[in-house]
């Protein structure tokens, strides 16, 4: 009998737009994933899985999402949090031979970046290759429901990149103003408008959207915008240094 160890793993998660199928398909893999793997009973996984969906004053919590009738999101969905813990005196089969596992999975699926996350842990023999397996099969399914909405919600990183890329936009009108080029009202100008529509656009798009009537909306007024800001900076720069062409 191999020795049991254990793994635990934390992971951000990429942006998605998340559905009724999305969820579907995550327990399906775990479901399956945890059979296979682990040959945990079906109906002790649907026991143990938990579905949350977060509003801003209030929680919803129930079981599978194949399970749920009527609307699955509100308009006020914050975060869904998938969670499911297995204790060792529930997976255990009476044919197996290598012993007992515990396996804890906790998923969370958010409209601020921070929030969206993924934590396993798994007590077993090679609980660490079980672990990365698991986590590989969720980042599949999220990605083929991935979005743009990163652009947006930059980590520390690109945050500190786009400042840094705003103080230059900056400076550089502020020299173009004392060296008297007569274009600089219009590259500041740009600088606001993008910066503007930026922050508009990061409140429409959340890092993870929901399948909502109002997140439908919201795409689309985003869609406009974005069209829009883009040129409206485009048509005023080159008004500025081309100002005959207009």
């Amino acid at each position: 009998m191999d020795q049991m160890e254990k793994h635990s793993l934390e992971n951000s998660l990429p942006c998605v737009t998340v559905d009724r199928e999305l969820l579907t398909q995550i327990e399906d893999y775990v479901r399956g994933f945890l059979n296979e793997r682990f040959h945990v009973k079906t109906e002790i996984i649907d026991a143990a899985y938990e579905t949350t969906i977060c509003k801003r004053s209030q929680k919803s919590t129930f079981g599978l999402v194949a399970n749920h009738d009527g609307i699955l999101f509100p308009n006020e969905i914050t975060k869904v949090e998938i969670a499911l813990a297995i204790p060792q005196r529930d997976t255990l089969e009476s044919s197996r031979p290598d012993g007992e596992v515990e396996i804890e999975f906790n998923l969370t699926l958010s409209r601020r970046r921070g929030e969206t996350e993924i934590y396993i842990t798994v007590t077993a023999s090679r609980p660490e290759e079980a672990a990365l397996n698991l986590l590989a099969g969720i980042r599949k399914l999220l990605e083929q429901k991935s979005n743009r909405n990163f652009l947006y919600h930059p980590d520390s990183f690109w945050s500190a990149i786009l400042f840094i890329a705003f103080l230059l936009w900056s400076l550089a009108s502020e020299y173009m103003a004392f060296s008297h080029v007569s274009a600089w009202r219009g590259v500041l100008i740009s600088g606001v408008i993008l910066t503007g529509g930026w922050a508009v656009l990061r409140r429409l798009q959340p890092y993870c959207s929901f399948d909502t009537q109002s997140q439908r909306q919201n795409d689309k007024t985003a869609n406009v915008i974005l069209i829009a800001v883009l040129l409206a900076s485009v048509i005023n720069i080159v008004s500025s240094f081309y100002p005959q062409l207009f």
